[in-house]
């Protein structure tokens, strides 16, 4: 949304909240295993496809103020390695 449109208003989120935690307790470790990998290529894709004037787009998120695409992209190898480390240890690893 950051690279379509003017300022978007970026909703905030708490990821742990009881019912989007116990969601995922239901859902086999599979599913949320190939959940996770289609998001991956999804953002790889998506940030392959940007260009330079892109990194300077920026949104307003709910809590955090604004944020440009290139804060995204910094921020999102630590989550993603945050959400493969929440899967290894349901695998027991």
């Amino acid at each position: 949304r950051m690279t379509t449109q003017d300022t978007p208003r970026l909703a905030d989120f708490a990821p742990d909240a009881r019912d989007r935690v116990a969601a995922y307790r239901s859902t086999p470790v599979e599913v949320l295993t190939d959940e996770l990998r289609t998001a991956q290529a999804a953002l790889l894709t998506t940030i392959a496809g940007l260009g330079p004037d892109d990194l300077d787009r920026a949104g307003v998120h709910e809590a955090d103020g604004r944020v440009t695409v290139a804060d995204l992209i910094a921020f999102l190898p630590a989550h993603q390695r945050d959400h493969a480390e929440q899967l290894a240890a349901l695998l027991g690893r």
